[in-house]
């Protein structure tokens, strides 16, 4: 994007660094930082005020600090939504464990904010085939669609690009298969099954690294924590912070791993850091559907499991492991078909004709 427009990088004071802890010799971007608990859900007058000196503003759909504060901009500023996450999907789970009265409380004040950002946004960015229809429905239940504009809607498709990375080498150093799961562990996920199975799989290793998130730790990995303190197999560790330089992790291991629980949430979702393992030449299995279509060669990239038999899918590929392996084909066609040059180019193009 910076190449083509001068671009600022908002970023909620709680995940910022420091200035002096950034190199800007890599950045292509300005950067700000701004009060995440002020802006939260509520109208932040700074935050406004910075908002106000752009052209174009691009803000997720779940998140907090934008609903008051993008709702209000004036029409003359564009805002695009990003969309590849589908709020009421995710809240439904993400408010597991809680009171049914602070459940309620919270989903109707999101919504009713939910839907008028919706309704105020001039585009939506969508991940997949599926949010594209979900987002045409929505259109129609918040008035933004009807008879006059049918096929007419502003939403435009921009997948989870990547770098442009080289393949890493692998060196495990044991002959059992060795996993790796990076990142959280949200409510959609299913760690359990996935740490039974293992710890009855004498040719198999886990690792879990970075499960605690960073912003909600309290809400997130609460919801496995007895799960998570409980494991006696010596073949599972547990790590719970993010890593520096994580790819270096990758070279580790024979794949990164993912389960999920089947639901709306799985139907809808992109495994980001599927795709981001992927991109270092890094295989993964996973029971989750990745429809990018005909134009993304993910054969021999992302293996398939399946949680009614992930005992055995786990033998089968620890008993043949050298197999796990990323065609050059495969991610020839990851490297190009989801750089961020190609997955943006419609985004570009939206921008600099408006």
């Amino acid at each position: 994007m910076s190449k083509n427009f001068k671009v600022t990088l908002f970023i909620p004071d709680i995940n910022f660094p420091g200035f002096q802890y950034i190199d800007k010799s890599g950045l292509f971007c300005e950067v700000e930082a701004y009060d995440y608990e002020a802006s939260l859900n509520c109208l932040e007058p700074s935050l406004q005020k910075k908002l106000t000196d752009y052209d174009v503003i691009i803000v997720q759909s779940n998140s907090g600090a934008a609903f008051l504060n993008c709702i209000n901009l004036p029409k003359k500023h564009t805002l695009i939504i990003d969309g590849w996450v589908i709020l009421p999907i995710e809240l439904s789970s993400a408010l597991l464990g809680y009171a049914e009265e602070y459940k309620k409380k919270v989903w109707e004040d999101l919504m009713v904010k939910y839907y008028a950002l919706m309704k105020r946004g001039d585009c939506i960015l969508y991940n997949a085939d599926p949010h594209r229809f979900y987002y045409e429905g929505l259109f129609f239940h918040v008035g933004k669609s009807d008879w006059n504009s049918v096929d007419r809607s502003n939403l435009i498709r921009v997948s989870f690009g990547v770098d442009h990375n080289e393949k890493i080498k692998r060196a495990t150093g044991t002959s059992r298969l060795k996993l790796l799961w990076y990142g959280p562990v949200y409510p959609w996920y299913d760690p359990e099954t996935l740490i039974k199975a293992v710890s009855e799989l004498d040719a198999v290793e886990l690792d879990f690294y970075a499960i605690r998130h960073p912003r909600f730790s309290n809400s997130y990995y609460r919801l496995y924590e007895s799960v998570f303190k409980s494991i006696e197999c010596s073949r599972i560790s547990i790590n719970l912070d993010y890593r520096d330089n994580h790819w270096n992790l990758y070279k580790n291991y024979d794949a990164g791993i993912i389960l999920s629980k089947e639901g709306l949430e799985s139907m809808f979702s992109v495994r980001t850091r599927a795709i981001d393992m992927i991109s270092y030449g890094f295989p993964v299995l996973s029971n989750d559907a990745y429809p990018f279509g005909k134009d993304v060669d993910l054969e021999n990239s992302i293996y398939p499991l399946s949680r009614n038999n992930l005992k055995s899918n786990l033998f089968q590929y620890a008993d043949k492991k050298a197999d796990l392996e990323i065609s050059e084909r495969s991610f020839l066609s990851i490297q190009h078909s989801l750089s961020w040059e190609n997955t943006t180019k419609e985004l570009v193009n939206y921008i600099a004709n408006l």
